[in-house]
């Protein structure tokens, strides 16, 4: 994917429009790049590295890039798409077991790979319901809050190497206590109308403990002084993002539709049987 520049070329509006209801990326729901892998953006919580150099915790790091790993206190970011997805991810395995489309909006259906919804995680009004022993099924199943974005990084190693990076196409995927502040800081706080690619936000991170736990809550700072342009390397790489989102989604809805149809066949299997062996019991009376 093409990294951003300054230079502002003019967009043609229905294009970016079209990319807005792929993207999640305005007010608008929705009813060629070959797919990429985008760098991880992802919080430290070791406290050492594998040479036992001391890293602090909560730190921003960026997985899936090469070289030595670095660290920063803060990050910026320009947010250019937004989703919900739900993965099953077995421990037992080790792999992933299922997952569902990405939607940009809770009125979407998330359809998996095995021909349920959510993973087959009741809907949250159903999950609270449930007892402990019920909820425990499907402790596996997570939504993840995606948000694919360009981020500019600058860190040091945990031997003190200054590391750079400037626009590079990165995702950050967020659950637990991060799932809702990109939206309560961030989204919410845009102008009426607002694109979530038309500012970038300082990241940050805010060390918490609850009893023995301690842990890190990312934090979403709009810079609502300064309204971006949409220059063409930025379009591009929108473009690109897109793609990846479409392929996957198209990959997961095809084997949503074989599970059902291995599933119909299954029952007319059964119904075959069921009939057969009523035959069987005609032939047996006396």
């Amino acid at each position: 994917m093409a990294k951003s520049n300054t230079q502002l070329s003019t967009i043609d509006p229905k294009e970016e429009a079209k990319l807005a209801m792929i993207l999640g990326g305005s007010e608008q729901t929705a009813e060629t790049s070959k797919p990429e892998y985008l760098p991880e953006i992802k919080m430290n919580v070791d406290d050492e590295d594998a040479e036992g150099n001391p890293i602090k915790k909560g730190l921003f790091w960026i997985k899936g890039l090469e070289g030595e790993r670095a660290f920063a206190d803060t990050i910026n970011i320009r947010p250019l798409a937004h989703h919900y997805q739900y993965l099953h991810w077995s421990q037992a395995e080790k792999r992933m077991a299922n997952k569902t489309i990405l939607i940009t909006n809770w009125s979407q259906e998330p359809k998996d790979e095995r021909g349920t919804i959510r993973c087959g995680k009741p809907s949250s009004k159903e999950y609270n319901q449930l007892n402990d022993n019920e909820k425990a099924k499907f402790s596996e199943v997570k939504c993840f809050r995606q948000v694919r974005c360009l981020v500019d990084f600058d860190g040091k190693t945990s031997t003190g190497e200054k590391v750079t990076h400037t626009n590079l196409p990165a995702i950050i995927l967020l659950k637990g206590s991060n799932f809702s502040p990109f939206e309560d800081e961030y989204t919410k706080a845009l102008p009426k109308g607002s694109k979530i690619w038309d500012y970038k936000a300082k990241v940050t991170t805010e060390r918490k403990k609850q009893g023995s736990v301690v842990y890190f809550v990312m934090h979403f700072e709009p810079d609502l002084k300064t309204k971006l342009g949409l220059d063409d390397a930025t379009f591009e790489t929108m473009k690109g993002m897109a793609s990846m989102i479409e392929r996957e989604n198209r990959s997961i809805i095809s084997k949503y539709n074989q599970s059902l149809r291995n599933t119909q066949e299954d029952m007319t299997t059964i119904d075959a049987v069921v009939s057969h062996s009523d035959d069987l019991n005609e032939d047996f009376e006396d």
